[in-house]
């Protein structure tokens, strides 16, 4: 893998100081603005919306109105993350429905960087849509996430390094992987 310094605004990483990052994971606007409120307070880097947490109990085009709100407030470098059930999060949209939002996102939203899931709800890799995807974040000026999450295990070395050449082959800014380890 290539180690490469993404830059964002005026933020690098892969540069300097490991940079922090804060989750914004309200479930109603009120929560989400009393999140960002005390989250701009502290030094952080990077915010990162949940949103999975809010349109798990608002309609789906809820988005838009809300990242409005949290651009009225701050230009850090923003993430936008749906995180599907199966992979820890709260939305249960069918994976259809949450990667059209996605497209949307990437489209019309004024975020930095969108999370997008490499696999889909079967465990299986569907390349010309993380392509078309990536695509179009790439072609709206976003920097992708592609991310793949196990919080009952962790997979062996080769599973691991597999994935995270898929997600460089496939045009990831940042790959991430995240696993629960059940050993030393």
């Amino acid at each position: 893998m290539t180690s490469e310094i993404i830059k964002v605004k005026d933020l690098l990483i892969g540069d300097g100081t490991p940079k922090i990052c804060v989750p914004l994971n309200g479930k109603s606007e009120e929560e989400l603005l009393v999140q960002l409120d005390l989250a701009l307070q502290e030094p952080c880097d990077i915010l990162e919306w949940r949103a999975d947490f809010y349109l798990a109990f608002q309609d789906t085009e809820e988005w838009q109105p809300m990242l409005s709100k949290i651009r009225a407030k701050t230009d850090k470098p923003l993430i936008f993350t749906l995180r599907s059930e199966s992979e820890g999060g709260q939305s249960s949209l069918r994976r259809s429905d949450g990667l059209a939002l996605l497209r949307d996102v990437c489209q019309q939203g004024d975020v930095d960087f969108v999370d997008i899931e490499l696999f889909e709800e079967d465990g299986s890799l569907d390349e010309a849509k993380m392509e078309f995807l990536v695509e179009a974040a790439h072609s709206n000026n976003k920097r992708v996430i592609l991310s793949n999450h196990d919080f009952d295990k962790t997979p062996d070395m080769d599973a691991i390094i597999k994935r995270l050449h898929a997600m460089e082959r496939l045009g990831a800014d940042l790959p991430k992987v995240a696993y629960m380890p059940l050993s030393i």
